[in-house]
C-alpha cells in the first residue's frame, strides 16, 4: 500500500493532509514497535545461559534506572579510594593546620577594618610584581597546542634579574582537521583570588582607574585581557580587552591603561553593545600573544599595577557609546 495518495484521490486538500498524517503515524508507531520487540529479543538471547556466564553477566548488568523502550542502563560502580582512611584523614589535617593561620589572619583583618572607604587620588597597588621564580610559578601558560587546535609553544620563565618573561614561537598554520579555522595563540594567565581552605572570590578592582604596566618588548602586539566572573554559565566567557603596543628595543616602557578603555569581547569576538566594566567581579588577568603573524615573540614584564587617577574616573568616562534598546529590540 502506497505511503501517500495522489492529489487527484481526495476531494480537497484539507482530506489529504489528514490522510498524510495518519499514514505517517501509523508507520512511526510500527517502526517504533518493531525496534522495541527487536530490542527485547537481544535482551533476551544475551541474557540467556548459553550463550553467557550468568555470574558475569549479573556483574555487568546490575540495573539501576530503565529507560521507556526496555533498555537497562549499567549502575555506576563507586570509585575506589586511593589511600587508606588514615592517610586521608592525615592529609585533611595538614591542610586544616596549613591554612588556619591564613584564616585568622582574614578575621583579624576584618575585624580591625584596616581599609579606606573613600579611596584618594593616587592610591596605588601592585597587582603582581615578579621578583623571582616563586612569582611565575601560580601563572598559567596556555597555547593552542593544548587543545591540538595549532602548533605554537610559549613558556613563562624568569631572568636574571628576576622580571618575567614570557617567550615563544606563533604558528598560524591551521590544523587539517576539518574544524579548526584559525591558529596562532598564546596566553599567559594570573592565579584566582583564593582565601583559606580554597574560597574562591573574584578581584576588586574597583578603588582604581588606570593599570599601569613596565614591561620590555619586541615590536609586536599583545592582547590585555581581564576575564569576568559571572554567574551564569552563557556569559562565563565575557572578557574585556585592550592592546598592548610594544616599541622593542632594550629599554623598558611604561604603559598607562585607563580601565574605562577595555572593550567588552565574547570569545575573543568585540561586541556591538558595550557595558561598562564590572571591576569588582575579575576572575583574573591575562596577556595574549596572537597578532596572525608567524615567528618567535618575546615579552618581558616587570610589574603590573593598579592606580586611582580622579581625573579620570572609569565609572563616568566611559570611552564606547552605551546603546539604550527597548524591552522588544532586543
Amino acid at each position: 500500500m502506497p505511503l501517500f495518495k495522489t492529489l487527484s484521490q481526495h476531494s480537497s486538500k484539507g482530506k489529504f493532509i489528514l490522510s498524510v498524517e495518519k499514514h505517517v503515524s501509523f508507520q512511526y508507531l510500527s517502526v517504533r514497535k518493531h525496534c522495541i520487540n527487536s530490542l527485547s529479543s537481544c535482551q533476551t538471547k544475551l541474557l540467556s545461559a548459553d550463550n553467557r556466564n550468568l555470574s558475569k553477566l549479573f556483574k555487568r548488568n546490575c540495573v539501576k534506572e530503565r529507560s521507556d523502550i526496555g533498555l537497562f542502563y549499567p549502575k555506576k560502580k563507586p570509585k575506589k579510594r586511593e589511600g587508606s582512611l588514615i592517610d586521608e584523614i592525615t592529609i585533611g589535617l595538614e591542610i586544616i593546620k596549613a591554612d588556619l593561620p591564613k584564616y585568622a589572619q582574614e578575621w583579624k583583618e576584618r575585624l580591625i577594618f584596616d581599609q579606606d572607604i573613600f579611596p584618594e587620588h593616587g592610591d596605588f597597588e601592585y597587582f603582581k610584581r615578579f621578583n623571582g621564580e616563586d612569582s611565575v610559578k601560580d601563572w598559567m601558560v596556555s597555547t593552542d597546542q593544548d587543545t591540538s587546535q595549532g602548533k605554537s609553544t610559549a613558556t613563562l620563565t624568569t631572568t636574571s634579574a628576576g622580571t618575567a618573561l614570557f617567550q615563544g614561537v606563533l604558528n598560524t598554520e591551521v590544523p587539517k582537521d576539518g574544524q579548526s579555522t584559525h591558529a596562532g595563540y598564546c596566553n599567559i594567565r594570573s592565579p584566582l583570588n583564593k582565601l583559606s581552605f580554597q574560597r574562591q572570590i573574584p578581584y576588586d578592582w574597583s578603588r582604581y582607574t588606570h593599570m599601569y604596566l613596565r614591561v620590555r618588548g619586541d615590536g609586536r602586539n599583545y592582547m590585555l585581557v581581564i576575564q569576568m566572573d559571572r554567574y551564569y554559565s552563557h556569559l562565563a566567557f565575557d572578557m574585556y580587552n585592550y592592546p598592548l603596543y610594544t616599541r622593542g628595543g632594550p629599554y623598558w616602557q611604561i604603559v598607562k591603561v585607563p580601565l574605562s578603555h577595555f572593550f567588552l569581547a565574547f570569545r575573543g569576538r568585540t561586541q556591538d553593545q558595550q557595558y561598562l566594566v564590572s571591576l569588582d567581579q575579575i576572575k583574573y588577568f591575562s596577556i595574549t600573544a596572537a597578532d596572525n603573524i608567524d615567528g618567535p615573540f618575546r615579552l618581558e614584564i616587570d610589574y603590573i599595577a593598579l592606580v586611582r587617577d580622579n581625573l579620570a574616573d572609569n565609572r563616568k568616562d566611559f570611552r564606547y557609546e552605551l546603546y539604550q534598546k527597548k524591552m522588544w529590540e532586543l
